[in-house]
């Protein structure tokens, strides 16, 4: 029992070391250079003469053409010169407000409506997508091929500058032309649904020159590697970068790191990409029933990080029309709902390596809270479920905790007699035990068998955005930030220091000692963070207490009693 309770000690102070190291490297770390980030580059004409190579299926039944020309050409005059002005094109649905950009035709910002930026900021709503050089984060889409300038070239036109959806109103369709003087025609179609994130992207080639028309759709999401937020300077940190799926590997993160290190090149049907961070995601999901070139780029002049898709070279004939697209999402990491949209989607909700565990928890409350309609609520009655499914393991390891502290008294005589004999004193020492039937692990291994489910708790409070900004009672306004006035730490720290005083002590004085100054430290610990964790630390200690008290006070003592009465 004391050689593992030295290895709690020992782990749990290593772990509060690299949380201070990493709260000091966080707080001292220089502050980054933002160079300005204007029409960045993008890998795709190395993406164009690999999409060559693509197997399976085409998006027509046309057989493989040469790899797509960008020569300049020239395209007809805007009937409105593209200014500062009347550049952007704004649009207003229930959940975004977004801005499309008519040069390139990407969608350079989206806020979301229904997700304010803080809990004391009501009405500003949490910037997503944004080509602020600081937080640069852009979708991309659109054709390359004969006959077309580069993407970030093309200008197009639009009926409007100004797009809202109407009261009852179920989409919003914004259509941006562009064409050339011999006749080929480019329609880039953005549909808005009234109370989604799925956004439908169209491209429509209308070639009415006399030539055959050759090309390829494209979609990239760029960023910048900034974090939009976290959990305070203690936490573990969420996934913050790409994501991929396909067939074989249904979920399978690309991080920056390892974009700096190599491209992704890969022939994929069936498959989506994304990015990702804490609550939200942004992700392309093409034709299931076609491939396409998958590719990542990393350009370290303005820090910008692509993963994008391409389809192999699609023919038009003259006078032939030509549709293809994809789906863009972008909005709140719920699984419920990416798990219609494409396969493996609902695994970017990270819930760690145990998410086996934390999708059955978090099943769970959401049951709880659609009775309750309060997700504070719902984490009690979870931890209270929780704790009834352990009972079994809790009253084993509250036992031996009981029997090791009657044994307190017997093991000092014994330390007493035998002096620095320690061998003399292990021996006897696992004498009294086997004489009194006391297993002195009996305490720590049902601890351990909860461990798991612990920890994937602790991952479903901290990366479910049902929880963010979620209220609870009184002054717990939002249960994804910390305590405003750290009530709940300070009761957890009154909680372990309790469940301290009914354990029996630690032989050893300076374990005795670091004992007692683990209330203090754990205290400190959580005072950042999300006070949802606190509350779930809280109850669980709480109800740990009661069950600790009772096994103690009433159940050791009746058989102890009856052992004495045989």
């Amino acid at each position: 029992m004391t050689d593992f309770r030295r290895i709690i000690l020992v782990a749990l102070l290593f772990m509060i070391g690299m949380m201070l190291w990493n709260s000091w490297e966080a707080e001292h770390a220089p502050p980054p250079t933002l160079p300005v980030v204007t029409a960045p580059s993008t890998p795709l004409t190395e993406a164009v003469n690999n999409a060559e190579t693509i197997s399976g299926p085409a998006e027509t039944a046309a057989p493989t053409a040469t790899a797509a020309s960008q020569t300049p050409v020239e395209q007809t005059t805007p009937s409105v010169p593209v200014t500062v002005a009347n550049r952007y094109i704004q649009i207003q649905t229930q959940t975004l407000q977004a801005t499309i950009d008519r040069v390139g035709g990407a969608l350079v910002s989206v806020d979301l409506l229904k997700y304010p930026v803080a809990i004391n900021q009501p009405n500003t709503p949490f910037p997503f997508l944004s080509q602020d050089p600081a937080t640069y984060y852009v979708a991309t889409s659109g054709l390359v091929g004969t006959g077309l300038p580069a993407p970030q070239q093309m200008v197009y036109e639009s009926s409007q500058q100004r797009y809202t959806l109407a009261n009852g109103q179920q989409e919003l369709t914004v259509d941006l032309t562009w064409q050339n003087k011999q006749g080929l025609k480019i329609t880039k179609t953005y549909i808005f649904p009234a109370n989604d994130y799925l956004i439908q992207v169209k491209q429509q080639v209308d070639n009415q020159s006399n030539t055959d028309w050759k090309g390829q759709f494209y979609a990239e999401l760029q960023r910048r590697p900034v974090a939009a937020g976290g959990l305070g300077p203690f936490h573990f940190n969420t996934y913050l970068g790409a994501v991929l799926s396909s067939p074989e590997k249904r979920y399978e993160k690309i991080s920056f790191k390892q974009m700096d290190e190599s491209n992704l090149d890969q022939s994929i049907q069936n498959g989506w990409l994304g990015m990702v961070q804490h609550y939200f995601i942004s992700a392309w999901v093409p034709n299931p029933q076609s491939s396409y070139h998958y590719y990542t780029a990393a350009n370290a002049e303005n820090d910008v990080y692509t993963i994008g898709l391409i389809s192999r070279v699609v023919p038009v004939g003259a006078h032939q029309q030509y549709s293809t697209g994809a789906q863009l999402y972008t909005g709140p990491d719920i699984a419920d709902k990416l798990s219609k949209i494409a396969p493996g989607m609902n695994l970017t909700v990270d819930y760690g390596v145990l998410w086996f565990i934390g999708v059955f928890i978090f099943g769970l409350m959401k049951k709880l809270y659609a009775v309750t309609g309060n997700w504070g609520w719902a984490i009690v009655l979870t931890t209270l479920i929780i704790k009834l499914l352990f009972y079994k393991l809790n009253s084993i390891s509250f036992r031996s905790m009981a029997a090791m502290r009657n044994l307190q008294p017997k093991l000092q005589q014994l330390r007493e007699r035998c002096g620095d004999d320690r061998q003399k004193l292990a021996q006897g020492t696992m004498e009294l035990y086997k004489r009194e039937k006391v297993n002195p692990l009996g305490g720590c291994l049902p601890m351990l068998v909860q461990i798991p489910v612990f920890l994937a708790l602790y991952w479903v409070l901290a990366g479910s955005v049902e929880l963010r900004q979620a209220p609870f009672i009184l002054w717990i306004h939002d249960l994804s930030a910390k305590d405003p006035y750290y009530v709940l730490p300070l009761l957890m720290g009154l909680t372990i220091f309790i469940q301290q005083w009914l354990s029996p002590k630690a032989p050893d004085p300076m374990q005795q000692k670091v004992m007692m100054m683990m209330p203090v430290i754990f205290t400190a610990l959580f005072l950042s963070f999300p006070a949802g964790l606190v509350l779930y630390w809280v109850v669980n200690n709480t109800l740990s207490i009661l069950q600790q008290w009772y096994i103690m006070n009433h159940v050791v003592p009746k058989a102890e009693a009856k052992k004495l009465r045989r």
